[in-house]
């Protein structure tokens, strides 16, 4: 019970501070605002079922990546324009994180929306 407790706590504070936290400048690079966007889900939507998760990023990163709460990062088809098919049934009910990770050789950038399954 208390290590479900712990990691609940840290992948709130984790979604927390991927939500908040700032850009930085790496080298002569920097980020501008929006670079990569969620588009759907909404954060906090309700979902069940499959559920498209869509959105684009710029076309200077190289790589578009999704993971869901704290599991393997996936490879997303798409920079531009890209979405993912996740099937919410096999979630357990609750509230989940989607993070989104678009990257190239200088940085990183993620997005992180959260849904609830009931």
């Amino acid at each position: 019970m208390n290590k479900v407790i712990i990691i609940l706590i840290i992948t709130i504070g984790l979604s927390l501070y991927l939500l908040l936290k700032e850009d930085k400048p790496i080298g002569n690079i920097i980020p501008k605002q929006d670079e990569l966007k969620i588009i759907s889900p909404k954060d906090l939507e309700k979902v069940n079922g499959i559920i498209n998760v869509k959105g684009y990023a710029d076309e200077k990163f190289d790589l578009v990546e999704l993971r869901i709460d704290l599991n393997e990062w996936k490879k997303l088809d798409g920079i531009k324009s890209w979405d993912y098919l996740l099937d919410a049934s096999k979630l357990n009910k609750g509230t989940h994180t989607i993070y989104i990770k678009a990257s190239n050789k200088d940085y990183n950038k993620v997005k992180a929306v959260r849904i609830i399954i009931e």
